[in-house]
Formats: C-alpha cells, structure tokens, sequence
C-alpha cells in the first residue's frame, strides 16, 4: 500500500465540499436506514478523482499499479456498510450477552480522509481478494463503533 499524507486529501476536496458533506452526513445520522440513505444521496466521491490523480498520481493506492485502460473507485477506506474480518465473518462484539454486527462506518462515507484512489481489482469483491467490506484490525478491541470524527480513528491498530 502506497503512503499517502491524509493531509493533502483536504487538497482534493470538490467545491462546497465541506459544506455538502456535512448536510449529507446530517441526512444519513438521521436515518433509520443509513445504507439506504448513503446510496439515496449517490455517489458524491467521484467527484475526488481527477483531483487525486493530479496529486498523487493515476495508480491505486493500494496495489500500486497504474490505471491503464480500466476503471479506478473511490474507495472507503473503513467500508461504509458492511464490515469483514475475514471472508466468512464480520466485524461483532457482545452487548449485554447479545452479538452485535458493526453498523459500518457510515459517518464517514462522506470523510475525504477516508477515501483511497483504488484500481477495481483490488477494491471490489473477487473469488480470491479485493478489498470490498473488508477492514480487519490487529486488535479487535481498537475498533471504532460510535459515530465520531475520523481523528479518533487513529486509535485503530490497522
């Protein structure tokens, strides 16, 4: 995985950016149903790409590979609905005895700092790889489960 100073991805930022995705944010912690929502609102992190590739250059973030004659994502770094640990199981924690499915990070789906630049084979779900809902951590106690913002993210032993 490429390093990429969080720092610049403010750089990147489509105008009206932050005002935007504080409403859209507001209209989604709102909502009874947050992937529904997410996905009523679209797909506003498309905007970021030509900005991304000006910066850091047209290769994905986490393979390395240039993009050449195929599709990048925009990718959500912590997924914002599902999230795997492993091909068989999601992210759960007991909550007074009762098993509790993460409620994926949808506070962030509108984060820039959380967006990654990602060719579509190491982003989207395959047979044998792609990122898709998957965000493991080190230390499963680390994880973040309430909506925050992502500077208390940095507790996450990824």
């Amino acid at each position: 995985m490429r390093y990429i100073d969080p720092n610049l991805i403010d750089q990147c930022k489509p105008a009206n950016w932050d005002v935007n995705s504080q409403r859209w944010a507001q209209r989604v912690q709102r909502a009874a149903d947050k992937s529904a929502e997410i996905k009523s609102i679209g797909s506003k992190w498309s905007d970021f790409k030509p900005k991304f590739i000006r910066e850091f250059g047209d290769k994905c973030w986490y393979s390395e590979v240039p993009r050449i004659g195929t599709d990048f994502d925009v990718d959500h770094f912590r997924p914002k609905g599902d999230v795997k640990i492993s091909k068989q199981s999601y992210a759960t924690r007991l909550v007074h005895g009762v098993s509790q499915k993460h409620p994926g990070y949808w506070w962030l789906a509108f984060e820039a700092k959380n967006y990654r630049y990602a060719c579509i084979e190491a982003n989207r779900p395959r047979a044998n790889g792609g990122k898709h809902d998957y965000f493991p951590l080190m230390d499963e106690a680390t994880r973040v489960w309430n909506c925050c913002n992502i500077a208390a993210h940095g507790m996450e032993d990824v």
